[in-house]
């Protein structure tokens, strides 16, 4: 699947598995979010589906608009869309990159180095929650999910973490020392600014198809068929039974 597209949903498989929102199945207690101004609101944005277009409960990104959230769930789960509720405006992110069955999940440098399993282009300006559905084998069994959020176009924190002057690498000769200072100076700058660097998300949900064991339809018509066969042998033991006791 390109980057930015999103998927369409897979047609619906015949037999016993439910098609539904993945709320229950959710382990609410051990997810966790990085980069939060409050790490344990990172559980909040697991809301019951009547709750989902509440406002009152949200996570903001820290120090800038990236943000990791982990989620995992108590079984094995097929999950056929996520939903989602991102704050609107200067603050709503514009990507997402799924990773699946990573129990740890990753964080900010295994995220530079991973390829996600779907990196898809988030809806803006909607009003309520947003659908997303999702037709990839990597999401058939999954025990957990991590969403790396990222308002801006992705821009590894590498820069960040090191000085410009430390690249050797460049595709252009080396610019003078007065340009790398102003253009970290710039880069300071607009780390240092909440309208430009924060990502604000209201709720996030999944839809899919949890296994629950099949009742075994067989072995109901096996039973019912052997006590139809025992029936007449009782009764002609219950008749045989009533004439002994009428002769005696």
């Amino acid at each position: 699947m390109a980057d930015g597209d999103v998927g369409l949903m897979a047609a619906e498989e015949a037999g016993s598995a439910d098609t539904t929102t993945l709320f229950t199945v959710i382990d609410k207690d051990n997810v966790f979010g990085l980069n939060l101004t409050i790490p344990e609101h990172a559980k909040e944005l697991i809301k019951a589906w009547d709750d989902r277009e509440s406002l009152d409960r949200w996570v903001d990104s820290g120090v800038d608009d990236q943000l990791i959230i982990h989620v995992p769930f108590t079984q094995s789960v097929k999950v056929r869309s996520v939903i989602l509720k991102p704050a609107r405006g200067e603050v709503c992110p514009h990507r997402l990159r799924i990773y699946a069955n990573y129990p740890r999940g990753i964080d900010f440098d295994d995220a530079e180095d991973i390829t996600p399993h779907l990196d898809m282009t988030i809806l803006e300006g909607e009003n309520g929650v947003t659908e997303y559905p999702l037709r990839v084998a990597a999401f058939t069994s999954v025990n957990s999910l991590t969403l790396f959020f990222v308002r801006a176009a992705y821009f590894p924190r590498i820069i960040i973490k090191r000085r410009l002057s430390d690249f050797v690498l460049l595709p252009v000769p080396c610019p003078c020392p007065l340009f790398l200072a102003a253009l970290e100076q710039s880069l300071d700058e607009c780390s240092e600014s909440p309208s430009l660097e924060s990502s604000r998300i209201y709720y996030i949900g999944f839809k899919g198809e949890t296994r629950t064991p099949r009742k075994d339809l067989r072995t109901k018509l096996d039973l019912a068929a052997a006590n139809a066969a025992d029936a007449p042998v009782d009764r002609l033991a219950e008749k045989s039974a009533a004439s002994q006791t009428t002769i005696r």
